[in-house]
């Protein structure tokens, strides 16, 4: 019974691991203005506070409007 609960956790393992590098190859370039991060989208500077808590690419509005995008095509 034990190596079933092992093979599972190594299985799971593999596929957080996997998963981790596909989020990490998809990640995309910060556009980078005199210095200062702005979205991606709609070119407006991203305020210091969410760069530095959350490495945004994207404004606040352009993150949530692209992750509908995403949800979307995904169904």
């Amino acid at each position: 019974m034990t190596d079933q609960f092992e093979q599972a956790s190594k299985l799971e393992e593999l596929a957080r691991r996997e998963a981790i590098k596909n989020q990490q190859r998809n990640k995309e370039n910060p556009l980078i203005i005199d210095g200062k991060r702005h979205c991606l989208d709609c070119e407006d500077e991203i305020l210091p506070l969410r760069v530095k808590s959350v490495n945004a690419v994207r404004c606040i509005g352009c993150q949530v409007h692209h992750e509908a995008l995403e949800r979307h095509q995904r169904s």
